[in-house]
């Protein structure tokens, strides 16, 4: 089943990459829309989707006339329950929101179609502008949306990711000398993937060894990530490792079958 997907996304995307952080997107001019059939979206539970109720979608029924109904789902469910709506051929959803890790999934499976046929059908005059509204967006994001070359999907919630660091540390004027005689540059909140890396390294320190002039009681980590059993937790290392054109695993094929996968080691990390 192939199944008509991102067509009210198109109209609701806004740009993940901007050159500041007050730079405002180009607006997206709304094609007449004849069908005022309600659209029906699967969108994951939480603020955003409240904001998207609350701002996006009213303006978007204010100017077009088209509601919009929106199923709430948490993350744990929403994969199966689009699924299995796809699978059933149930057509049950017009938009149905995917977490990256299953665009190319859903797409080889052929539930999904190219962005581009979905314009070409029914927005033909705009077909042409679809490079130039993609590159609102990163590389590495649009390359996890597609699928043999083709986008299948566009963004519209990426998440921002943040450094929280001790200013009493980073401070401390002892570890500023200690950090520029190893390394030959000024202690700072790290600003590059490098960076953080001669950060980390060097705030890890073992049980009785001193930071910031006090003896440590047990061992001390320069960095820490996310952890747990959830379903974002691997987002902030999957980030790094994509931002910089890598991947967990290359399929292997036998054939037309696929019979396994490769590890693939990113250089920079140890």
């Amino acid at each position: 089943m192939r199944a008509l997907i991102m067509v009210f996304m198109l109209l609701f995307c806004v740009s993940a990459k901007s050159n500041s952080l007050l730079s405002v997107p180009t607006p997206i001019l709304l094609p007449e829309i004849e069908n005022k059939t309600p659209i029906t979206l699967v969108a994951e539970k939480g603020f955003w989707t409240d904001y998207l109720n609350e701002n996006i979608i009213a303006e978007f029924t204010k100017a077009t006339g088209v509601e919009v109904v929106v199923h709430s789902a948490s993350l744990g469910d929403m994969y199966q329950l689009q699924t299995n709506s796809m699978q059933n051929g149930n057509g049950k959803f017009d938009v149905v929101t995917i977490e990256a890790g299953w665009a190319k999934e859903w797409a080889a499976n052929g539930y999904t179609v190219p962005v581009v046929e979905l314009i070409r059908e029914f927005d033909p005059q705009a077909a042409s502008d679809i490079g130039t509204f993609s590159s609102n967006y990163y590389p590495a994001l649009l390359s996890l949306l597609s699928y043999e070359g083709e986008l299948h999907s566009l963004p519209y919630n990426s998440y921002v990711m943040g450094n929280h660091y001790r200013k009493d540390l980073f401070e401390h004027e002892g570890e500023r000398e200690k950090f520029f005689e190893q390394y030959g540059y000024p202690l700072q909140a790290p600003v590059t993937f490098e960076q953080l890396m001669d950060v980390a390294k060097f705030f890890t320190r073992k049980q009785g060894e001193s930071l910031a002039g006090r003896t440590l009681q047990e061992n001390f980590y320069g960095v820490s990530l996310m952890s747990g059993n959830r379903p974002h937790i691997n987002d902030e290392l999957s980030s790094i490792l994509w931002g910089m054109g890598g991947k967990w695993f290359l399929p292997e094929f036998s054939a037309p079958k696929l019979s396994g996968f490769t590890y693939v080691q990113i250089p920079i990390l140890p």
